[in-house]
């Protein structure tokens, strides 16, 4: 999270003109951390649910498009700011995903772990 912090900082400096970074490195910047941070929330949900859920899957690969998805925008010459609100949409589909049909994918999966015998 720190990374994705300084990156915020580079964006504000770029804002304000006084960053020497093309807009494509800023947009990464924050891109990477914040990708790497959901994918080690994803990893670790895994991990401590002892199994890969297909629906967790499809939200962090949706997740990763949607922020090279920004990337790319940036580096097509749209502006920052724009790409920067495509990067806020990555944890926001996260959120979206869990809410409307992931808690179920968790809860019977918890459901498994406390009664092994009723798969």
């Amino acid at each position: 999270m720190a990374g994705a912090g300084a990156a915020l900082h580079v964006a504000g400096l770029y804002m304000e003109h006084h960053a020497h970074l093309g807009g494509t490195a800023v947009v990464l910047a924050l891109a990477l951390p914040v990708g790497l941070y959901l994918l080690m929330v994803y990893l670790l949900h895994t991990l401590l649910l002892s199994a890969a859920d297909r629906f967790h899957l499809l939200l962090i690969a949706l997740t990763l498009v949607v922020l090279a998805a920004a990337v790319l925008l940036a580096a097509a010459g749209v502006s920052v700011a724009v790409c920067l609100l495509v990067v806020m949409l990555a944890p926001f589909l996260t959120v979206i995903g869990y809410e409307t049909i992931g808690h179920r994918h968790q809860q019977q999966m918890l459901e498994e772990l406390r009664h092994p015998a009723s798969k």
